[in-house]
């Protein structure tokens, strides 16, 4: 992905991560040019077998590029937080990330609109509504139009 075209030179990045995918992620975040910095443990009830835990947690990286502090500094670092029926997150999370981190906010590969984020994805529900955030990710596909650099 192109995130040199998507993220500010001082932006933050949330960064799902499962057991098995915890080091890859990290390794990603470094990739894309940010700094690992902690994460968020998110505890649930709708745990799934795991290979020897039943794994009831996900990870939300932090990753932080160039010099940008939390807004909020006392925020725990972990929170109960189920995902829905389709396995999307909570509202909960996208809050916290809210209060943590200055906007715009740029959401990868989401399934559902929210209000004040730009949504990245072709996993959108299909919607009566105009979508420039669709249009923007065809274009970006095709190396085609400008998209606004948002935080991560």
């Amino acid at each position: 992905l192109p995130l040199e075209l998507l993220v500010e030179d001082n932006a933050h990045m949330h960064l799902w991560a499962s057991n098995e995918s915890l080091f890859a992620a990290k390794q990603l975040i470094e990739d894309w040019g940010f700094n690992f910095k902690g994460c968020l443990l998110c505890l649930n009830n709708n745990g799934r077998p795991g290979d020897y835990w039943v794994e009831a947690h996900e990870y939300l990286l932090l990753g932080v590029r160039g010099d940008l502090p939390l807004m909020e500094r006392k925020l725990n670092s972990w929170m109960r937080s189920d995902r829905d029926q389709a396995g999307r997150p909570s509202a909960r999370v996208r809050r916290v990330i809210e209060r943590a981190s200055p906007g715009p906010y740029l959401e990868l590969f989401g399934s559902e609109r929210a209000s004040g984020w730009t949504i990245y994805s072709k996993l959108l529900a299909s919607s009566s509504e105009p979508n420039t955030t669709e249009q923007a990710t065809n274009d970006l596909a095709k190396g085609e139009g400008d998209v606004e650099a948002a935080s991560a």
